[in-house]
Parts: structure tokens; sequence; C-alpha cells
């Protein structure tokens, strides 16, 4: 589904933010009404009027919340109504009521102006990190919450008030992100509002050109002295509204408290192009995944110019070819700088693992995929069944090794079936499924000769599950999941199931066999695992692509990867509905939970079209035919794989796997007949695949154990 429509969702407050009610109304706002917001169930009502009077969702922006119970009070309303709290966005201004004015009127713009909900949320967040208030206060006041009391009868405050009458002292503050600190001090008013210039200049050299509030106390005394030093600055900054104190700042700061909120001019002036806010996006990867990922990408009204780095043959023809090193951090930092991408998408493992989305996220570029603390999900198999046994997440019983002779040893105690893995990273080659003692030392040793190299340092041993095997992918923000469709993959090279494992010879989607609960148990389990990240201090935002066996005893983990699954990408994203884009882009800037994710009720089966010898050693080099005539069957797209370009235009074998066939139609008969049917049209010399792709979609479960 795509984003909300920008005239379905409401803007509230919990207070009037110093504008009067006709502007509230012309800026389309609601209030909370005072005497309401902090009673739980009256604020759930409040909402649930809202949503009556047509709104589907609803942004609500609240009082810094070191100063006030509203929004936790709001929260509370949230919890207690759960059925609408996901439609919900609240949002801490971390600040004061006049500089919420600011806010509440570009939010007002960035909806008028058609932008979704997801991106006014996003929006408001950054107005609450950037918008300052500096005031002068009367009294020496640390704000606080009110707790139902009027500060005026505590002794706290006849004492402050004691001390104001004897020194004259006043009180500079700044406040910025919901943090407040104290400036200066003086009983010269002049001097105070010329520090508030000063702190505008400072911002003015981070932030450039400014707008700003004046907060008057009604004094025009007062208010001129305070305007002067704004008005003979030196820096660029643009006065665009005087309003009088609000009562709630009267009440905290003294009667006689005036102060100036300001915004850099380039935030406020975001407001009304957000809805054209396209994103130049990078996609890192070479694989069939990625050609899926940029033909979906490619999709979304939000994508602006798309480079891929390093793509293969059939990427280069839909976006350009970036020269960046995809597994250096500095290289792709680089490039996005130069380029001004506002995404990278980070398709493989091994940039995920050697740190790429960290180094992109400090320099301040939205990135998918998870930092490289959290990669070691699919790094480090003992990395990952340590949290998995933290969670109290069902897997496989496990044992690791750093030596040949113990895991020997132990493999032979325990005997076979048993499962022998690599932990590290190998393609997905590196795991033996042993039925036979002999089979599984010789997994051991494969490990351990530098077969898989570094991967293969430690080595897993694990118990072996019975059970049809499913995938689940799941995107996270690094709170909230959001499953993706099912699929199953076809892990060996050759029909029935047999020859070595592959990176994954043909997929489908959905499993039809899977049933609901098992579903929900799977989405249950990597909600877990994402939490038990977040407890550890690890925020895993990306995607969390969950193996899982369907035991007797209910769904089990085999292993987990840190990104979109290859080939399973290639069936699950074509049956998406929805603008990928501003999902991936929830996913950097925490509003997955506003994304919805529907799904078409058509089925997808794609098959590899491999290499010979794939998955040994294969020639490179062989000129492809068909590809053309196959995509013009109906429901059927040609991912690129192993793949290159010629300088004379040909596409030419570049890879074991070199081409994803996959079809997209209402039933797997047709999906299955069409993708084949495409394969046939499609040739090169040494051209192999299997011939059983999606088969076990029309059988009973019993079959697929």
């Amino acid at each position: 589904m795509a984003s909300s429509d920008c005239s379905t969702f409401a803007i509230v407050c919990d207070n009037p933010c110093g504008l009067e009610a006709s502007q509230l109304e012309a800026l389309g706002v609601s209030v909370i009404p005072g005497a309401l917001s902090s009673d739980v169930d009256q604020v759930g009502k409040f909402y649930r009027g809202v949503f009556e009077s047509g709104a589907h969702e609803i942004l609500s922006l609240h009082v810094n919340a070191g100063f006030s119970e509203s929004l936790r009070t709001a929260k509370k309303a949230c919890e207690d109504n759960p059925d609408i709290s996901e439609l919900i966005c609240l949002v801490d201004s971390g600040n004061m009521p006049t500089a919420m004015g600011i806010m509440l009127e570009r939010l007002s713009v960035a909806r008028k102006s058609g932008a979704s909900f997801e991106a006014v949320c996003a929006y408001a967040q950054e107005l609450a990190e950037v918008v300052a208030t500096m005031y002068i206060a009367m009294n020496r006041i640390v704000l606080h919450k009110s707790k139902g009391k009027h500060p005026g009868f505590s002794l706290r405050r006849r004492l402050e008030r004691l001390h104001r009458h004897i020194s004259n002292d006043m009180y500079l503050y700044r406040l910025v992100g919901g943090r407040c600190t104290e400036v200066a001090r003086s009983s010269d008013f002049t001097d105070l509002a010329a520090r508030i210039s000063r702190l505008m200049s400072a911002c003015f050299v981070k932030r450039g050109e400014l707008k700003y509030v004046v907060i008057s106390n009604g004094v025009k005394r007062i208010e001129k002295r305070l305007k002067k030093p704004l008005k003979t600055n030196e820096y660029d900054a643009e006065c665009i509204a005087e309003r009088l104190a609000s009562p709630e700042f009267k009440k905290h700061l003294g009667e006689g408290s005036v102060g100036v909120a300001c915004i850099p001019k380039a935030l406020y002036q975001k407001a009304g192009v957000l809805m054209n806010d396209t994103v130049d996006i990078l996609l890192l990867g070479a694989g069939g995944r990625e050609h899926a990922l940029l033909t979906k990408l490619q999709e979304s009204s939000r994508a602006g110019k798309i480079y891929v780095a390093p793509g293969n043959g059939g990427m280069a023809a839909q976006a350009e070819i970036a020269p960046v090193d995809q597994n250096n951090p500095d290289e792709v930092v680089a490039f996005a700088k130069e380029k001004g991408i506002g995404l990278v998408v980070i398709g493989p493992e091994a940039p995920l693992v050697v740190g790429v989305a960290d180094a992109v996220r400090q320099a301040g570029i939205a990135c998918f995929g998870p930092n490289k603390n959290a990669a070691q999900m699919e790094g480090s198999k003992a990395f990952a069944k340590g949290v998995m046994e933290r969670a109290n997440v069902p897997t496989a019983a496990w044992k690791s090794f750093t030596d040949q002779e113990s895991c020997e040893a132990y493999v032979r105690q325990i005997g076979a079936p048993v499962v022998v893995k690599a932990d590290g990273l190998s393609a997905g080659k590196g795991v033996i499924v042993a039925t036979e003692l002999e089979q599984a030392l010789e997994g051991v040793r494969e490990c351990f000769s530098g077969h898989f190299g570094d991967a293969g340092a430690t080595v897993v041993v694990e118990e072996f599950l019975e059970g049809p095997e499913c995938s689940l992918l799941a995107l996270t923000d690094g709170t909230h999941v959001i499953p993706l469709a099912t699929a199953q993959d076809h892990k060996r090279a050759y029909d029935g199931d047999k020859g070595q494992n592959t990176g994954g010879m043909g997929v489908y989607s959905p499993v039809p066999f899977v049933t609901n609960e098992e579903l929900s148990q799977m989405s249950a389990i990597e909600q877990r695992v994402v939490n038990q990240l977040k407890k550890e201090g690890i925020n895993y935002s990306g995607c969390l692509y969950g193996g899982f066996m369907l035991t007797k005893d209910g769904p089990k983990v085999l292993e987990f990867n840190a990104r979109f699954g290859d080939p399973e990408t290639q069936v699950v994203l074509p049956r998406l509905e929805g603008d990928l884009v501003s999902i991936l882009m929830a996913c950097d800037n925490s509003t997955l939970h506003h994304q919805q994710v529907a799904w078409s009720d058509s089925v997808t089966v794609s098959v590899v079209l491999a290499s010979a010898g794939y998955p040994g050693s294969y020639e490179k080099g062989k000129e492809i035919t068909g590809i053309e005539a196959a995509q013009q069957l109906e429901g059927v797209s040609v991912y690129h794989a192993g793949t290159a370009q010629t300088e004379d235009g040909k596409i030419i074998t570049a890879g074991g796997r070199v081409l994803n066939v996959t079809a997209l139609a209402p039933t797997f008969e047709e999906a299955r007949a069409r993708a084949y049917e495409a394969c046939e049209l499609i040739n090169f010399e040494g051209k192999q695949f299997r011939h059983d792709i999606g088969l076990k979609a029309l059988q009973s479960r019993q079959k697929n154990n």
C-alpha cells in the first residue's frame, strides 16, 4: 500500500502554542483541551474522536516531556487503545509553546503541499531536534512538571522570588532538542539580549540563514531592548512574527520573561518541498537480489537518480554504474557526498560486516542495512546463536569450535545426522548437512582446511532438525518489525534436492502450507531477536532474514541473515504493494510503524539459470540471447545475477548463477509454466537449471519433509 494521502491525517497538539484560535483553524490543527491533557481516558477519547471525524492517522505534537506530563499521558492513552496506537505518531517537540507554533505552521504547510504522513512525521522529528528557544527568565527556575500544584505556593518558589528581589538577577537559558542549558546570569537585561543575538550568530555559522519569532511580555520598552541586538546583527536572520508569551511560558518563567524561537531557513523551507522530496540513491551489490531491488526502487515516485556499485550487465541498462568499491566505507561515503545521495541501500552481507552502514550514517546520510555490530547476526553464527539463546528463541542445539581435533571428537560423540557450519560468511555454501558420520567429519575438515577462508576459523556443529524449510524476511527500524511474505528456497544444485549446496537455485512465494499460527510464531521470534539486540545496546535497522525449519514442535531458527535474501528477494518484491523508497527510509528514521505493507494475491516462482559446473568451477564470457523474448511473456521478469555487458552491448555470463527468471501469476501452476517457458527462450553455452522449482508448493506438507 502506498503512503497515506495527505488529506487523511490530522495534526494535533497539547496546547495552543501561542497561536490564536483562528490561526489554528487555518492551519487545520486540533488542540487537546487543557482540562483533558492529564486524563488518560479523555485523551484516548479525544484521539478516537479525531479518527471518527475522518482522519486515518494522527501526528500528535507535545510540549517537552521534561516540562509537562502531557506526552506521558498520551503514551499511556495509546497503550490503553492498541487498536489505534499504531496509527498515532507521538512527537516530543523538545521545546515550549512558541517554538511549537513554528513547528505546527511548517507541519501544516508540509501537509498542504502533499507530503505523506510518513514524511511529515519524519519532518516533525527533525524540527524537534533543531528548533531552538533562547529566553530570559525573571527567576532562576528549573522547569518542572507541576504535578497539579501551582508552583506559586511552593516554598522553593517563594525563596526564589526573595532571591530575585534581593539580587535583581535574570537568567538566560537555551532550549533545543529537549536539552535546557543555563547560558548566563546577569542583572543587565541588555547584556542578556546581546547574548541571545550571539547564540543566534553561532547557529547561523553552523546552519545558515535563520528565521525567528520574538516572544514578548507585552511591555514595549522590554521588547525594544530585546529586538535591538537582533536587528543590528551581522548575520542573516528574518523576524517572521512577534507573539505574546503563552500562559505556560509565563507560569514557568515569570510574568516578565521574554525570548526568541528560531529555525534555520533551509529547514523552514523544507516544508514546501517534501512532496517533491525525491531521493537520489546508491545501491550496493551486483546480483539478482540487487537487480530486483533496483527494479522495485525505480517504481517509487520518490526515487531520483539511482547509482549502482558494482552492478551487472542488466543493472547497467537501468542505472548509472558508480566507480566505487562496495566494501570500502570511505569510498562509499565520499561518492555519496559528492553526488548528494539521500539513501544508500546495501544489498550483500560483506559491506554490512565491514561497517559500510556505520560510515554512511555517521556522514548524516540515510542508509538501509544494519550497522557492523548488528550484522554479526550473519557475520558470526556463534554470535547469532548466543543472541538467540538469550532471547529464548527456539533453535537447534549447538556448540562451536576453534580447533579441528576437538570438533571431530564432538562429532564422533554425537554421531549423524548433524549439521556442520563455517561460522563466518561463505556465500551460502559453508553449510554441510551430513546424514552420515564420515560426511560430517569431511565437512569439519573442509571448514578447517581454509576452503571457506577466515569464515571456517570457527566451526559450529548443530543438531539436525527435520521438517520443511521456510524463509521469512522482515523489515525493522530497531523497534518495530514488519514481516514480509514467506518464501522457500531450493539450495541443492540438482533436481530432487540432490548435489551440493549453492547460493540458491530457485524459489517461490508464498509458502502455502505455512499455517497462520506458524507465521505468527516466526514473526514473534524475529521481534524477540530485535528486542534482545536493543536490550544489549545494538540497534538493528534493515532487513532481518530468518531461515526456519517447521518442526513438529513448531518453527525453529536455522540461521539469520542480515540482509535481503538471494534469491528470495526476486519473488518477494514483485508481490509487494507499496513505495519501497519510503519503506526503506522509514527503517532508517524509526517511523516504520507508520508504513503499511500489502501483498498481491498473485504467486511467484523464480528459476536460476546457472553456468555449467556451478557450484564448482565454471567458465565465463558466454554470450546470452533470448532475454528480451522471455520478458515479453506475461508476468515474467528476468533479473541479472552473474552477467556483464561487452563494449558492443552484448550480455555475457560473468558468474555461477547467471539469471533469475521470475514469473508472477494467479496460481503456482501458471507461474511455473511461464517461468520454464521463459527459461527455454534464453540460451547460453552450458546453461543448466533445476526443473522442479515450485513443485513443493503443489505438494502436501508431508512430501516437503
